[in-house]
């Protein structure tokens, strides 16, 4: 059975804090990084910031938006007389495709502005284009 060390009147406990760096909690983490794989490090480095802000280097978003449509094409396209052709349907497709990227990056961009100050302090936000001013 293990005991908690005894204080004398004048100690203090060690607080968590003591092992942080003068610069904040957040200091002892790496800096960031520009991405040298995936869908981003193909981009100029212009760009990077954007497609970020978009998180197009984390498609799974994407995957749950868009599939909701998809399935509503194919859903629409088994109940309509006559049955739409293929190259329709690809259309239809590609169009909702390109609108739920633009609509979920307005939808990170928004997220972004708003909770910038908070994901300054939060290791997991701060390398984020809006927290880290880019």
């Amino acid at each position: 059975m293990t005991t908690a060390p005894v204080l004398n009147k004048n100690e203090q406990p060690q607080s968590q804090e003591s092992n942080l760096d003068e610069n904040g909690p957040s200091a002892h983490f790496p800096p960031y990084k520009v991405p040298t794989h995936g869908l981003v490090s193909y981009l100029p480095p212009t760009l990077i910031p954007y497609a970020e802000l978009m998180r197009l280097h984390t498609p799974a978003g994407f995957y749950g938006v868009y599939l909701q449509y998809l399935f509503g094409v194919l859903i629409a396209a088994s109940l309509t007389s006559p049955t739409p052709s293929i190259s329709t349907l690809l259309y239809l497709s590609t169009v909702h495709a390109v609108a739920c990227v633009f609509l979920r990056g307005a939808g990170c961009t928004r997220n972004d502005a708003v909770d910038a100050p908070l994901d300054r302090q939060v290791a997991r936000c701060r390398n984020r284009p809006v927290a880290r001013g880019a």
